[in-house]
């Protein structure tokens, strides 16, 4: 073989697991909250900031649609801070710092709403009265998820 075919070979093998140094790799699967079946065709989208100091820079999104039995895998080498899910039928699926491998729960409703985990949004926030005087709203369906 050829130093050029085993430069490539070295290349394809490094894309399994990431050329760029940095570079971490979201994957998993979509799967209906009621049924437990995979959700083909959605749309997985990592949400975070393409510079290193969180919030200082532009947002950056980058989409992927899941194949037939609703997996997706996505490689990125900036700091994600939430994933979001979307299919027809189903509620926007949001996990925050996601990391690894994931399955990740679709719950049936109108892709306008949003759930953590098969939870509504809307029975996730609690309020408490704040150190400040003010009102202190916190998700415990995030909170649960760390």
């Amino acid at each position: 073989m050829t130093l050029p075919g085993k430069a490539g070979l070295f290349c394809a093998a490094l894309l399994l697991v990431g050329c760029e140094s940095g570079q971490t790799i979201v994957s998993g699967e979509l799967r209906d909250c009621v049924s437990g079946k995979p959700v083909a065709d959605a749309q997985v989208t990592l949400v975070g900031w393409r510079d290193y100091v969180v919030a200082a820079g532009p947002e950056y999104r980058y989409s992927q649609r899941t194949d037939g039995a609703g997996r997706f895998h996505i490689a990125h080498d900036w700091p994600v801070r939430r994933l979001d899910a979307v299919a027809p039928g189903y509620r926007t699926s949001q996990v925050h710092g996601p990391k690894g491998r994931l399955v990740v729960r679709l719950l049936p409703g109108d892709s306008d709403r949003v759930a953590y985990d098969c939870q509504p949004a809307e029975q996730c926030l609690d309020t408490a009265p704040g150190a400040d005087g003010g009102i202190r709203i916190s998700n415990h369906c995030l909170e649960k998820a760390r």
